[in-house]
Protein backbone atom coordinates (compact mmCIF):
# COMPACT_ATOMS: atom_id res chain seq x y z
CA UNK A 1 0.00 0.00 0.00
CA UNK A 2 2.63 2.82 0.93
CA UNK A 3 4.42 1.60 -2.85
CA UNK A 4 0.71 2.49 -4.15
CA UNK A 5 0.74 6.08 -2.52
CA UNK A 6 4.38 6.58 -2.95
CA UNK A 7 4.04 6.18 -6.77
CA UNK A 8 0.36 8.32 -6.94
CA UNK A 9 2.15 11.22 -4.42
CA UNK A 10 5.16 11.18 -7.20
CA UNK A 11 2.53 11.51 -10.42
CA UNK A 12 0.76 14.15 -8.55
CA UNK A 13 3.52 16.45 -7.01
CA UNK A 14 5.04 15.69 -10.62
CA UNK A 15 1.40 17.12 -12.58
CA UNK A 16 1.83 20.03 -9.70
CA UNK A 17 5.75 21.17 -10.80
CA UNK A 18 4.13 21.36 -14.39
CA UNK A 19 0.98 22.97 -14.01
CA UNK A 20 1.98 25.65 -10.73
CA UNK A 21 5.74 26.79 -12.45
CA UNK A 22 6.66 27.89 -8.98
CA UNK A 23 10.39 26.60 -8.04
CA UNK A 24 10.57 28.38 -4.69
CA UNK A 25 11.01 26.32 -1.86
CA UNK A 26 7.92 27.01 0.05
CA UNK A 27 6.28 26.15 -3.13
CA UNK A 28 7.93 23.10 -3.46
CA UNK A 29 7.46 22.15 0.12
CA UNK A 30 3.22 23.09 -0.22
CA UNK A 31 3.21 20.86 -3.19
CA UNK A 32 5.26 18.04 -1.87
CA UNK A 33 2.59 18.14 1.22
CA UNK A 34 -0.69 18.42 -0.76
CA UNK A 35 0.40 16.00 -3.28
CA UNK A 36 0.77 13.44 -0.35
CA UNK A 37 -2.28 14.38 1.19
CA UNK A 38 -4.40 13.88 -1.66
CA UNK A 39 -2.63 10.77 -2.84
CA UNK A 40 -3.95 9.51 0.67
CA UNK A 41 -7.13 10.49 0.54
CA UNK A 42 -7.38 8.69 -3.17
CA UNK A 43 -5.48 5.89 -3.08
CA UNK A 44 -8.84 3.74 -1.51
CA UNK A 45 -10.61 5.47 -5.19
CA UNK A 46 -7.46 3.49 -7.15
CA UNK A 47 -8.37 0.22 -5.60
CA UNK A 48 -10.38 -1.98 -7.24
CA UNK A 49 -11.06 -6.14 -6.04
CA UNK A 50 -11.89 -8.27 -8.79
CA UNK A 51 -14.61 -10.11 -8.74
CA UNK A 52 -12.89 -13.51 -9.96
CA UNK A 53 -9.92 -13.81 -8.26
CA UNK A 54 -10.90 -11.71 -4.71
CA UNK A 55 -8.05 -9.92 -5.59
CA UNK A 56 -7.24 -6.07 -4.97
CA UNK A 57 -5.51 -4.21 -7.82
CA UNK A 58 -4.31 -0.61 -7.86
CA UNK A 59 -4.91 0.98 -11.42
CA UNK A 60 -1.68 2.54 -11.32
CA UNK A 61 0.28 -0.65 -10.46
CA UNK A 62 1.23 -0.98 -14.37
CA UNK A 63 4.28 -1.35 -16.42
CA UNK A 64 4.14 2.28 -18.13
CA UNK A 65 6.21 1.08 -20.97
CA UNK A 66 4.12 -1.20 -21.90
CA UNK A 67 1.12 1.07 -21.30
CA UNK A 68 3.06 3.74 -23.84
CA UNK A 69 3.32 0.56 -26.07
CA UNK A 70 0.01 -0.30 -26.37
CA UNK A 71 -1.62 2.97 -26.76
CA UNK A 72 0.69 3.51 -29.78
CA UNK A 73 -0.29 0.30 -31.18
CA UNK A 74 -4.08 1.06 -30.80
CA UNK A 75 -3.66 4.41 -32.13
CA UNK A 76 -1.72 2.29 -35.22
CA UNK A 77 -5.15 -0.25 -35.34
CA UNK A 78 -7.80 2.57 -34.92
CA UNK A 79 -5.90 4.46 -38.13
CA UNK A 80 -5.64 0.75 -39.86
CA UNK A 81 -9.21 0.25 -39.20
CA UNK A 82 -10.74 3.71 -40.26
CA UNK A 83 -8.91 3.40 -43.83
CA UNK A 84 -10.41 -0.15 -44.14
CA UNK A 85 -13.65 0.02 -42.93
CA UNK A 86 -14.09 3.93 -45.11
CA UNK A 87 -12.86 1.71 -48.42
CA UNK A 88 -15.12 -0.87 -47.78
CA UNK A 89 -18.06 2.03 -47.34
CA UNK A 90 -16.72 3.79 -49.89
CA UNK A 91 -16.45 0.69 -52.70
CA UNK A 92 -18.65 0.41 -55.23
CA UNK A 93 -18.89 -3.56 -54.41
CA UNK A 94 -19.70 -2.36 -50.54
CA UNK A 95 -17.41 -4.73 -48.97
CA UNK A 96 -18.96 -5.25 -45.70
CA UNK A 97 -19.67 -8.40 -44.42
CA UNK A 98 -21.09 -8.48 -40.70
CA UNK A 99 -20.33 -11.17 -38.43
CA UNK A 100 -20.59 -11.31 -34.44
CA UNK A 101 -17.82 -13.32 -32.96
CA UNK A 102 -17.10 -14.11 -29.55
CA UNK A 103 -14.05 -13.97 -27.85
CA UNK A 104 -12.76 -15.28 -24.35
CA UNK A 105 -10.52 -13.41 -22.44
CA UNK A 106 -8.54 -14.49 -19.66
CA UNK A 107 -7.97 -11.24 -17.59
CA UNK A 108 -8.08 -11.07 -13.87
CA UNK A 109 -7.22 -7.61 -13.11
CA UNK A 110 -10.94 -5.63 -13.85
CA UNK A 111 -8.66 -2.34 -15.18
CA UNK A 112 -7.61 -4.87 -18.21
CA UNK A 113 -11.36 -5.94 -19.05
CA UNK A 114 -12.12 -2.18 -19.43
CA UNK A 115 -9.23 -1.51 -21.36
CA UNK A 116 -10.06 -4.40 -23.48
CA UNK A 117 -13.78 -3.57 -24.12
CA UNK A 118 -13.05 0.28 -24.51
CA UNK A 119 -10.27 -0.62 -27.22
CA UNK A 120 -12.92 -2.58 -29.10
CA UNK A 121 -15.25 -0.13 -28.87
CA UNK A 122 -12.57 2.73 -30.13
CA UNK A 123 -11.99 0.89 -33.01
CA UNK A 124 -14.46 1.19 -35.93
CA UNK A 125 -16.03 -0.89 -37.76
CA UNK A 126 -15.80 -3.62 -34.00
CA UNK A 127 -18.69 -2.87 -31.23
CA UNK A 128 -19.07 -5.70 -28.19
CA UNK A 129 -22.52 -6.11 -28.15
CA UNK A 130 -22.93 -8.53 -24.89
CA UNK A 131 -21.15 -10.09 -22.08
CA UNK A 132 -21.78 -13.67 -21.21
CA UNK A 133 -20.87 -15.12 -17.93
CA UNK A 134 -18.29 -12.30 -16.98
CA UNK A 135 -16.00 -14.20 -19.23
CA UNK A 136 -17.12 -13.80 -23.13
CA UNK A 137 -18.10 -10.86 -25.45
CA UNK A 138 -19.97 -11.00 -28.24
CA UNK A 139 -18.44 -8.41 -31.53
CA UNK A 140 -20.29 -7.24 -33.78
CA UNK A 141 -17.65 -6.56 -36.56
CA UNK A 142 -18.33 -4.88 -40.15
CA UNK A 143 -15.42 -6.65 -42.04
CA UNK A 144 -13.90 -9.54 -42.51
CA UNK A 145 -10.52 -7.77 -41.56
CA UNK A 146 -11.71 -6.79 -38.11
CA UNK A 147 -12.84 -9.49 -37.14
CA UNK A 148 -9.95 -11.48 -37.79
CA UNK A 149 -7.77 -8.20 -36.22
CA UNK A 150 -9.93 -9.26 -32.75
CA UNK A 151 -9.64 -13.14 -33.13
CA UNK A 152 -5.83 -13.08 -33.67
CA UNK A 153 -5.02 -12.35 -30.04
CA UNK A 154 -2.72 -9.18 -30.13
CA UNK A 155 -4.73 -7.15 -28.50
CA UNK A 156 -4.97 -9.64 -25.28
CA UNK A 157 -1.47 -10.08 -25.38
CA UNK A 158 -0.73 -6.24 -25.06
CA UNK A 159 -2.90 -5.87 -22.56
CA UNK A 160 -1.65 -8.68 -20.57
CA UNK A 161 1.91 -7.17 -20.71
CA UNK A 162 0.36 -3.94 -19.33
CA UNK A 163 -1.67 -4.99 -16.25
CA UNK A 164 -0.14 -8.90 -15.31
CA UNK A 165 2.57 -8.00 -13.57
Amino acid sequence: MLKQWFKLTCLLYILWLILSGHFEAKYLILGLLGSALIGYFCLPALTITSSIGKRDFHLLDISFPAFCGYWLWLLKEIIKSSLSVSAAILSPKMKINPVIIEIDYIFNNPAAVTVFVNSIILTPGTVTIDVKDERYFYVHALTDSAALGLMDGERQRRISRVFER
